[in-house]
């Protein structure tokens, strides 16, 4: 979920001053990370650009923030961009022999897909040599497979097998 959604889904289902949207974005699960973490300026900054896009008020400078009516639309369209995309496999030991390279060729309108995808990988202990061409383990979980059948990615991916020597 993006920064904007954040705040927006925030403000949206709790009306407050600046301190409280504040500490309430903070203790979103996302921003409690140092590196996503949430600096005053960007704060201000961003909901300064959302009140002057109409999509949040400040009531006349009182502080109090809420969502106007088309933030509300905004948002909406948000949510149904949402991809229903797999949980993500639990990262496993790296310790077996790498020996499977996948290559794939994902369409733009499918970027989500392919961002989803690259996590995977990384979770199954895959490293990547480009950014459509991994080297990992073999062989690849059920689960994974499956979330790639649902996600109707597989024509887009291809599988080889290879050695680490078989790689200059």
């Amino acid at each position: 979920m993006m920064f904007i959604e954040k705040i927006l889904r925030t403000i949206s289902e709790y009306r407050g001053d600046y301190t409280k949207i504040c500490a309430r974005l903070r203790d979103l699960d996302s921003f409690k990370k140092p590196e996503t973490s949430i600096s005053e300026g960007s704060l201000r900054v961003t909901l300064s650009k959302l009140k002057k896009r109409g999509l949040l008020d400040n009531k006349k400078g009182r502080g109090k923030w809420e969502i106007t009516p088309k933030g509300l639309t905004y948002l909406h369209k948000l949510k149904k961009r949402e991809l229903d995309l797999p949980t993500h496999i639990s990262k496993i030991s790296s310790t077996k022999v790498k020996n499977m390279i996948i290559v794939f060729d994902i369409p733009e309108k499918e970027r989500k897909k392919r961002s989803w995808l690259r996590i995977e990988l990384t979770n199954l202990g895959f490293s990547m040599l480009q950014q459509s061409v991994w080297f990992g383990p073999a062989p690849l979980p059920d689960k994974f497979i499956e979330s790639l059948d649902y996600l109707k990615l597989l024509p887009y991916l291809k599988f080889f097998k290879a050695t680490e020597a078989d790689i200059v």
